[in-house]
């Protein structure tokens, strides 16, 4: 009779793997060979098996129920060990809404147990949950949808990316913040700040930026919001900047200072404003009319009278004994509109501190069935143009001229590009040097009116007269 070959007749390590001829044993196993029912508790374990499991190219697969907890000893111990799946290998848990469970038992209130979860919410999702120790759910921190929606706090995100924060009634005085983004950088500035250089070199806390792939002239970066390094002393500024039409560059648009004061514009006023509000513009851009405007004013009135003021400011340099031209547009193409301009221009010089400014205010209608601006105003102090009277210091009159004489004129474009004419004569002395460069006229203007004339600007035309320039407006000068 056979006997068989028990583990008593078997000395400790008389089968060892160089004893064992190579291909002895093979993996060549029967369906149901081996079955859990004959497998003594802890026969298998990590000591009995050989140090790693080649999954290489290999998918492990378990089926719903396959492997449960009744299948297999009470644990599997992975104390202190580490589990890899090499290159090209698939670990896939498949069932309805498989999850992957994280248990910290040190801790000793709900949500000790994290889970990652797949299509708990919606087909496709996948989640990070929070777990109460009674096995409901105790909150989702993130979600990402199928679509690629991503949830912080939300498990119904509608757009890329939704942040929310839900605290259900608060009382005031409750040092809740809400929902918040915080953007950290660790770092030490010393020194290269650049606060007004190009936004190329500033330096930055961080920032926003919005961006297009569109191929058209100008793809990349076209809008942003970021925080500059003014000094290392923890100076900091928040700028708003968008990118020109069709143009690649970044420009500033709004600065909000450290100390509260904000600059509009690019210059180096705007991006250190001495002042609570700073408007800054370069003066070579006089010749543009929507340049010019600065700051509209509205007045709530009826839908068809609403009144506004409309403020337009430039600087530019004028040229010895030659008038410049600057169109006043005020068409609408319809009649019986009103406009009325107030007007200030301010003469500097580089010599002698001379300055002077000269006044006023110029009325003038599109009257019934025309469309052009061809009347002035007919009563008040009798002449549709009325000019204060200037002053000048009383030295060296280099660089401007000693009678101010501003002038308006009508003109006969009509419709939509209905028009008048100021002129302002230039400097009205010469020595041939570089005094004369020196002299700056600033043009103030603002144009009262009907905010259903929408085509209201101002802007430099030249030193030639207009071709559509028509008749002087009449004109009386007070205090003189």
């Amino acid at each position: 009779m056979a006997r068989k070959l028990t583990t008593k007749a078997i000395t400790d390590d008389a089968i060892t793997a160089d004893k064992i001829v190579a291909g002895a044993v093979t993996a060549d196993i029967p369906s149901q060979g081996i079955t859990t029912d004959k497998i003594a508790d802890l026969g298998v374990t990590h000591a009995k098996l050989h140090n790693t499991m080649d999954l290489s190219s290999k998918t492990v697969t378990l089926p719903a129920a396959s492997v449960t907890h009744a299948n297999l000893h009470s644990t599997m111990d992975l104390s202190s060990k580490t589990v890899t799946l090499p290159s090209l290998a698939t670990l896939e848990v498949s069932a309805g809404a498989p999850t992957i469970s994280l248990n910290s038992p040190g801790q000793v209130t709900d949500k000790k147990t994290n889970r990652i979860a797949v299509s708990q919410y919606t087909a496709g999702d996948f989640s990070v949950q929070q777990m109460n120790d009674n096995g409901t759910i105790g909150g989702t921190p993130l979600l990402i949808t199928r679509s690629g929606n991503v949830g912080i706090g939300t498990t119904a995100p509608d757009t890329l990316l939704q942040l929310q924060k839900t605290r259900g009634t608060i009382s005031g005085g409750s040092s809740d913040t809400g929902a918040v983004i915080k953007l950290h950088t660790v770092a030490q500035w010393e020194s290269a700040y650049g606060n007004n250089s190009t936004t190329s070199t500033n330096d930055f806390l961080g920032g926003i930026e919005f961006s297009t792939s569109d191929t058209s002239t100008g793809t990349g970066v076209r809008a942003a919001i970021r925080t500059t390094v003014d000094t290392y002393y923890n100076t900091n500024s928040l700028r708003f900047y968008t990118a020109p039409s069709n143009t690649a560059g970044l420009l500033n648009r709004l600065n909000i200072a450290s100390n509260g004061n904000i600059g509009i514009g690019n210059e180096s006023m705007a991006l250190s404003p001495g002042s609570q509000i700073v408007i800054s513009k370069n003066y070579t851009t006089y010749n543009n009319g929507d340049n010019n405007k600065r700051i509209d004013f509205q007045a709530n009135g009826t839908s068809s009278r609403s009144e506004t003021i409309k403020t337009f400011h430039y600087s530019y340099n004028p040229e010895y004994n030659r008038y410049t031209w600057h169109s006043i547009k005020l068409g609408d193409a319809s009649s019986a509109s009103g406009h009325s301009i107030r007007y200030r221009v301010i003469w500097t010089t580089g010599h002698a501190s001379g300055h002077a400014y000269e006044e006023g205010v110029c009325s003038v209608v599109s009257h019934h069935s025309t469309r052009n601006l061809n009347r002035g105003a007919t009563g008040g102090q009798g002449e549709a143009h009325v000019r204060y009277a200037y002053q000048y210091n009383g030295g060296s009159y280099y660089g401007w001229s000693s009678t101010p004489n501003v002038r308006f004129y009508y003109s006969s474009a009509n419709d939509a590009n209905a028009q008048i004419y100021m002129r302002v004569e230039g400097h009205g002395n010469h020595n041939g040097s570089t005094w004369d460069m020196a002299c700056t006229h600033t043009i103030f203007v603002e144009l009262h009116g009907n905010d259903n004339v929408t085509n209201r600007t101002v802007r430099f035309t030249g030193h030639s007269t207009p071709s559509d320039t028509n008749s002087a407006i009449s004109f009386i000068t007070l205090n003189t």
